[in-house]
């Protein structure tokens, strides 16, 4: 794709499979008009676009939670082949709201919000590198890329990430069971469980480093 930008019109047209000319007829203005309204060349019209999403039957909210969509992925480190797949999939619930709720849990899956406690959790993971030696965990903090750190990233992927779904979900009702104890080293235990996700080699002993925090008593060790 030529274009790196994620023009709210075009996925719409794409996802309505038309072509110019016929979005245009939508908008009342010519090809090339829709054409540099597309490339991000020619800022948009609000009258014209409410009367062209009007004629489209398509929801001028929906269009508004589909721009900031894209503008949120464009602001990601997502790789643009990803933030494309992605914004499709947001523009394919505008145009169909029948399919939203399919869409929405397709992308719930995929990406993590950056409001979530979880992220926190898998930022603060990313910064660590994990060893084993001698049957003990060593954790050491890798050097922060500053830029990469102040990068307003809002949402995080699962699969750049390397964690699956099933995983993701894993770890989800995992970090609920934890904030039900109630336990003083909550954060640490939390901080662990993502370990566990991204370092899968050492997942055993984090899970019993876990388990100790939450019961040393190695005769009363509650599993989670």
């Amino acid at each position: 794709m030529a274009n790196k930008k994620l023009i709210p019109l075009r996925l719409i047209r794409v996802v309505k499979n038309m072509d110019a000319k016929e979005m245009a007829a939508y908008f009342d203005i010519s090809t090339p008009y829709i054409s540099s309204m597309e490339n991000g060349n020619r800022k948009i019209n609000e009258e014209i676009l409410l009367k062209g999403l009007t004629n489209l039957g398509i929801d001028y909210k929906e269009y508004k939670e589909l721009e900031d969509f894209c503008i949120d992925l464009t602001e990601s480190d997502l790789e643009y082949q990803d933030q494309y797949r992605y914004a499709l999939m947001k523009a394919l619930g505008a145009v169909h709201p029948g399919f939203k709720t399919e869409t929405e849990a397709f992308l719930n899956m995929c990406l993590v919000s950056n409001t979530l406690e979880i992220s926190t959790y898998i930022k603060q993971a990313q910064e660590l590198d994990v060893m084993e030696v001698d049957g003990s965990l060593l954790i050491m903090q890798r050097p922060v890329d500053t830029e990469k750190n102040n990068q307003k990233t809002k949402y995080l992927s699962l699969h750049r990430l390397g964690i699956s779904t099933e995983k993701y979900k894993e770890l989800e009702k995992r970090f609920n069971e934890i904030s039900e104890l109630g336990i003083k080293e909550d954060s640490k235990c939390k901080l662990l469980l993502v370990l566990g996700v991204l370092y899968p080699n050492s997942q055993n002993i984090i899970d019993k480093m876990v388990n100790n925090i939450i019961n040393p008593d190695p005769n009363k060790v509650k599993k989670i």
